[in-house]
C-alpha cells in the first residue's frame, strides 16, 4: 500500500518553486527545486505530475493568498470606497510578499500557464469582477474592461515598488497612487 502524500512536503515544494522561479525565473530546475525543499528528485512527481504542473500550482498558491488578503469580509456599498479598500489591502499585501510578486511577474508573462490555471483565478476573484464588470455596463471605464484591470495592475505594481523603495509619507504615496489611477480610469 503507497503512503499517503504529506500535505507538509507538497507546500515546501510549491514554496521552493516561489523561491526560485522569483529567483531565476521559469529556468528554475525541478531538480533544483527539490534539492532546496530537501527532497530527492523524483519525490516532486510524485507530487507534480510535470514542471508545468508544480509552476501553475506555484501561481496558484500566490493568487489564492492575494484574494484572502484582498477580498476579505469588508463590503462597502460605494464603489469607489471598495475599489480604495481592495487597492490598499493589495498594496499591504504586495510590501509584505516581494518574492511573490516577482514569481508572478515571471509566470503571467510565459506561456507556462493551463488556459484553466488562469480560469480559476479569475473565479477566485469573483467579487471584484461582479463589480467592475457593473461598472463596466454603466459606462464608468474610459477603456475596455480586460484593459483597465491591466492598467490598474501596472499602476498598483508602480505603487507597491515606489513603496517598497522607501517613499516617505508612505500612506500619502499609497493614497496618491489610488487617485491617480482612478482618475485615469473612471469617468466622473
Amino acid at each position: 500500500m503507497a503512503r499517503p502524500l504529506s500535505e507538509e512536503k507538497r507546500q515546501t515544494l510549491i514554496q521552493t518553486a516561489i523561491a526560485l522561479i522569483a529567483e531565476q525565473g521559469l529556468s528554475a530546475s525541478t531538480a533544483n527545486i527539490a534539492k532546496q525543499a530537501g527532497v530527492a528528485s523524483g519525490t516532486l512527481f510524485t507530487y507534480f505530475d510535470s514542471k508545468e504542473t508544480l509552476f501553475n500550482q506555484a501561481y496558484l498558491s500566490i493568487k489564492a493568498d492575494i484574494a484572502a488578503a484582498v477580498l476579505n469580509d469588508a463590503v462597502h456599498n460605494d464603489w469607489q470606497t471598495q475599489m480604495q479598500h481592495w487597492w490598499n489591502a493589495y498594496i499591504a499585501w504586495g510590501i509584505l510578499h516581494p518574492r511573490e510578486r516577482a514569481a508572478v511577474r515571471q509566470l503571467e508573462s510565459s506561456p507556462i500557464l493551463a488556459q484553466e490555471t488562469r480560469q480559476q483565478v479569475r473565479e477566485a476573484f469573483i467579487p471584484m469582477w461582479q463589480m467592475l464588470a457593473e461598472a463596466e455596463r454603466l459606462g464608468r471605464f474610459y477603456l475596455p474592461m480586460d484593459f483597465t484591470v491591466l492598467v490598474m495592475e501596472g499602476m498598483a505594481e508602480t505603487t507597491i515598488q515606489y513603496l517598497a523603495d522607501g517613499a516617505q509619507p508612505a500612506a500619502q504615496a499609497q493614497q496618491a497612487g489610488f487617485e491617480t489611477m482612478w482618475r485615469a480610469l473612471v469617468k466622473p
